[in-house]
């Protein structure tokens, strides 16, 4: 009954396309190839300049709805696609991505293995702009987006998908998603973030679901010199801070009410620090929390909550201050521009010691 059920669900696929002609063939093909018929693809084209829109036209599908709007960014082109979508779950796909045959009667046939909602992804298999293979990354497992010193004394040696999501975005990208439709209503739409929207929309996931990895490639992930996440490091950092200061102060109790000791607590928030992977500006990150423990018992200070907006008058000084702090380097990595001491290493130091 169940199996007979799962077979006749409905996914809705959002594809979100920008400037991806060279890719949008392929990855609209790889949708209604699926060994799972029973889908419909909503392809929101976010103001490309190129030719994507000619080339998404001439693909004949019935399942195909194909909007053009104005470029709004990738997480406006999802919302209008969550908003149309009618299935029973949800999944996404970048115009550069591309689904495994069966990803998604995979992905529908594991939620007949669970007794809650969860949010689903799978391992992915990275590939560069000429579909070249460049590795198999298996969750939260490998292929991190840079390099921490002493991973036994962070959530990587917990393996616990929560936990290590409080790290790194190992999921790595919307294409990655599955999840039931009713978590529309419960999470919401995706935030205004150009950069980490997948990352932030995870955390907010994970306040009530828990997430659940299938170890198998069911998604190729493409690498390509343009890449959004390349654009603007210093812009990153700062959303990547604001995500975590909004989330985790919510996020956080969930889990340490499930630790039984305080001598547990205490190892979760070690774990914690040592796990906080902001590019040498943990400054930063304190100086938002602040910002959002003072809006949250302050009201009149409401509008601090947009200090992404350009126009904000702390915006264009925290970005400075991430200028004064990193650089890119080769491959679009960050390192720090010079050796400092923040004052939470110096906090640390007191706490633990020197490990």
């Amino acid at each position: 009954m169940v199996e007979n059920m799962n077979t006749s669900s409905k996914v809705s696929v959002v594809i979100p396309s920008y400037n991806h002609s060279k890719y949008i063939t392929q990855t609209i093909s790889s949708v209604i190839r699926q060994t799972h018929k029973n889908i419909e693809v909503i392809v929101i084209d976010d103001g490309s300049s190129d030719n994507s829109c000619d080339l998404i036209r001439k693909i004949s599908d019935p399942r195909i709805i194909f909007l053009e709007q104005n470029n709004q960014g990738a997480h406006a082109a999802i919302n209008r696609g969550l908003s149309m979508a009618s299935g029973d779950f949800i999944a996404i796909l970048n115009s550069d991505d591309i689904f495994a045959v069966n990803r998604i009667e995979t992905c529908v046939s594991y939620t007949s293995k669970l007794t809650n909602n969860c949010l689903i992804c799978s391992y992915i298999e990275v590939i560069d702009s000429k579909d070249n293979p460049l590795g198999i990354k298996n969750g939260f497992a490998n292929m991190l987006p840079c390099n921490v010193d002493n991973p036994t004394n962070t959530f990587l040696s917990s393996n616990d998908p929560i936990e290590n999501l409080l790290m790194f975005n190992y999921v790595a990208t919307t294409s990655n998603f599955f999840f039931n439709r009713s978590f529309i209503d419960k999470v919401g739409f995706f935030s205004n973030l150009r950069y980490v929207h997948d990352w932030d929309y995870l955390l907010r996931i994970a306040k009530d679901y828990p997430i659940c990895i299938i170890p198998e490639v069911l998604l190729k992930y493409r690498v390509h010199p343009t890449n959004t996440i390349k654009e603007n490091h210093s812009r990153m950092i700062l959303e990547i801070c604001w995500i975590l200061a909004k989330n985790y102060p919510s996020i956080l109790p969930s889990i340490t009410t499930k630790k039984s000791t305080d001598s547990d607590r205490f190892q979760f928030y070690e774990r914690l620090y040592n796990s906080i992977q902001v590019y040498d500006c943990e400054k930063i990150l304190l100086n938002m929390m602040l910002i959002f423990f003072a809006c949250s018992n302050n009201p009149a200070l409401s509008d601090w909550d947009d200090i992404l907006n350009p126009d904000h008058r702390l915006h264009q000084s925290l970005i400075e201050k991430i200028e004064d702090i990193v650089e890119p380097r080769d491959e679009n990595k960050l390192i720090p521009k010079k050796s400092h001491e923040t004052k939470l290493q110096t906090l640390k130091k007191i706490l633990f010691g020197n490990q």
